[in-house]
């Protein structure tokens, strides 16, 4: 079935829109992709005077929830799991006027990003998108594609 809402739309329902962004969460391990994130996610909220909470899940071995999220030891190395990037966030946020609040989170990445967005009430989640493809794409899976597809609050993803 085709969707046809934009033909559908009358001249009542295109309206003057206000993007009401007050706090944005920015999820970090301290990767290349994470510290892209982390300019957006602070140009963004000093653009629109929001505040950051910025956060780092340690998932340890055993906390882990979704298969993806199992990791092997050399599969870790490659991911970078890294608090560093909670605290380049933070500084940041100094540098550009924008206020940033951390935190590390445990267990399951995917389910700690969309539990905290939700019970603090976020507006936005941005995050790096590791830019995996292929083979280790389908291998590793990918926290960004399980956050996009679980969280009912808009997730903007820096490749």
């Amino acid at each position: 079935m085709v969707d046809h809402t934009a033909m559908e739309l009358s001249e009542d329902d295109i309206t003057v829109l206000d993007l009401e962004l007050d706090k944005i969460l920015l999820a970090t391990d301290g990767s290349k992709h994470s510290i892209k994130a982390t300019k957006t996610a602070i140009g963004l909220a000093k653009l629109v005077e929001a505040k950051v909470h910025a956060v780092f899940v340690d998932t340890g071995a055993d906390e882990a929830q979704l298969p993806e999220e199992n990791l092997t030891e050399q599969v870790e190395l490659g991911v970078h799991p890294n608090q560093a990037g909670i605290t380049v966030a933070k500084k940041f946020g100094e540098k550009n006027g924008v206020q940033v609040e951390t935190e590390v989170l445990t267990g399951g990445v995917t389910k700690q990003i969309i539990k905290y967005a939700q019970e603090n009430d976020m507006d936005l989640i941005v995050m790096g998108e590791s830019g995996r493809t292929g083979l280790a794409r389908i291998t590793l899976g990918s926290v960004a594609e399980g956050v996009i597809k679980s969280s009912e609050i808009p997730v903007w993803v820096d490749r």
